[in-house]
């Protein structure tokens, strides 16, 4: 009788350029003007498309996706196909670019029905679902040109999302990169639309898990078990999959032993038993068959309790990182910060502030203070304290703690992650993958990168895997608009596709070098996957969801 297996993966898309593990990415300083154009303000540039014809492009009226490969840029036949989306029963618009000097005339031809249609340079043409090849005409003589639209439509998908907002005292208003309800809805539907989906974002408070309105980290004891500790929490607070798996575990265990007992008497054969053994066995074996029916049910319970579809977006626009006052061991007049460079930003305010009423530091009201004539070494910071004056600061090494609330967040158990997924899925009986949601810890960021990195993150409880970045969609440090949303290194784009993209092992291939590690073979139709329809694939996807030693995932993990 085999258990209920429940998996937990964790994608992590790391964002400080100061770390060198695997990761990559811009943070900011905060005397950077984010009015500038500059990667490191977070800001997604147009792509610019070279005007080849005829081609198709994507009409500013059109309310779905639209996917031509960028790559026609340099290979004009990569832009052969275009993919456009639509909602059922609604056309698609395109937008033509014909040259006028070739043919007579040009025909769009619907190829399952041969319906034809004139079209003309620079008209916004309609289409209903179905799949259309364009016709250069001279005369009678009518030339295929290579050149095909194929119209998909979706019903309209919703997908339910809790939204938790972590402030404390800031103001998200002033940020375009801090997260709002409003902000994050209207950023999800922009992208998602591209698959015919849009969210529905019910705000929720911490509170109503039993959370913080403000995670503050002690920055010399991390503790590594946060995220998957507060996320099953919340999983199982939601779903009750832990109380109704235990107990079909529980009664598996049980069942088992019986068996095992039952086997041991029975295979010494009926001329060999006992009395009491021969009772036994014909006792037990009915009671047998009543327990194993009774685990049924049981399994049922667990099995639908284990697909509670909970998406949770932990957005984290605040946090406060404090430190014990611990003397340099170099310089008296210094204090060391443990790990001070993950946050250190140079216009952050510090403060400090007496954990006890007892103590014999500077008291409970917090004193704002300034660290000068720092030093790094490794991830740690040895600074001089000094008061706004530049005066000494008289603490109490014992009890007196230094904090600082405005340096940007990151995710409060991984000092080198902004941002990372608790996504949870079945491993079914037959071997392949179900992903039903996960919990998202979103710190924020810079710009528009920022609800892009979010949005990349709720793909994972989507069922999106990581794709390998095209190498024309960055540029110099920008991502594009035809940039990925799912590419699995920063800088992410709003990008979904059609066609399929080349999946690969998140984190890349452990080297820390920015160098991806594809998984052959597997490809994903970003759009057909928002709608559930990777299952087909999911034998081959189970290496980068799962991801056991025998993975090729294993090493970038």
């Amino acid at each position: 009788m085999k258990k209920s297996m429940y998996l937990f993966v964790f994608f992590t898309l790391c964002m400080f350029a100061i770390i060198v593990n695997g990761c990559s990415g811009t943070k900011k300083d905060k005397d950077v003007d984010l009015t500038e154009l500059v990667p490191a303000a977070g800001a997604v540039v147009e792509f610019e498309w070279i005007d080849l014809t005829p081609n198709f492009s994507e009409s500013p009226n059109h309310s779905y996706g639209f996917d031509k490969d960028p790559s026609a840029n340099t290979t004009p036949a990569s832009g052969s196909d275009v993919y456009v989306s639509v909602a059922t029963g609604e056309n698609a618009l395109v937008n033509i670019n014909l040259s006028d000097e070739t043919y007579a005339s040009y025909a769009l031809k619907n190829t399952s029905t041969g319906v034809s249609q004139n079209v003309s340079n620079g008209e916004e043409i309609s289409l209903m679902a179905g799949n259309y090849a364009l016709y250069g005409v001279n005369g009678t003589v009518e030339t295929i040109l290579d050149r095909n639209i194929h119209v998909i439509e979706y019903a309209p998908k919703i997908i339910a999302i809790k939204y938790l907002e972590f402030n404390r005292d800031w103001n998200p208003e002033l940020d375009d990169g801090s997260y709002t309800l409003s902000r994050e809805k209207e950023h999800f539907d922009d992208v998602y639309k591209q698959a015919v989906v849009k969210g529905d974002f019910e705000q929720k408070s911490p509170s109503d898990y039993g959370l913080p309105s403000q995670y503050e980290v002690d920055m010399a004891n991390i503790d590594q078990t946060l995220v998957y500790n507060v996320s099953l929490t919340m999983k199982e607070q939601t779903c009750e999959y832990q109380s109704h798996c235990e107990e079909y575990n529980n009664a598996v265990d049980a069942y088992n032993t019986r068996v095992t007992a039952y086997r041991e008497i029975y295979n010494k054969g009926e001329e060999n038993w006992t009395t009491e053994e021969k009772k036994f066995i014909n006792s037990e074996y009915p009671l047998l068959l009543t327990a194993k029916a009774a685990l049924d049910p049981m399994k049922l319970s667990c099995d639908l309790s284990q697909q509670c579809d909970l998406k949770a977006v932990l957005a984290i626009n605040q946090m406060r990182f404090y430190w014990p006052l611990v003397r340099s061991s170099a310089n008296a007049s210094h204090v060391s910060l443990i790990n001070g460079l993950y946050v250190w930003d140079s216009q952050s305010t510090f403060w400090v502030v007496s954990t006890a009423s007892e103590c014999s530091g500077v008291g409970l009201t917090p004193m704002q203070v300034q660290l000068t004539h720092c030093s790094s070494s490794n991830h740690d910071l040895d600074c001089q304290i000094s008061d706004l004056a530049g005066k000494t600061v008289n603490y109490d090494a014992t009890c007196d703690i230094i904090y600082t609330d405005d340096a940007y967040p990151i995710v409060p158990d991984n000092l080198s992650a902004a941002q990372v997924t608790f996504v949870t899925g079945l491993l079914n009986a037959d071997n392949t993958v179900s992903i039903y949601g996960g919990v998202i810890w979103a710190a924020r960021q810079v710009g528009e990168s920022s609800h892009n990195t979010l949005l990349h993150e709720v793909g994972h409880t989507l069922g999106l895997a990581d794709v390998v970045v095209p190498v024309n969609t960055v540029v110099n440090g920008f991502a594009t608009t035809e940039a990925n949303l799912m590419s699995w290194i920063v800088p992410t784009g709003p990008k979904l596709r059609y066609r399929g993209q080349q999946v690969t092992c998140t984190g890349g291939d452990g080297t820390g070098t920015g160098t991806a590690l594809p998984i052959s073979g597997l490809f994903e139709n970003q759009w057909d996957c928002l709608r559930g329809l990777c299952e087909d694939l999911s034998l081959l996807r189970k290496d980068y969801w799962i991801e056991p030693e025998t993975s090729i995932c294993a090493d970038g993990e």
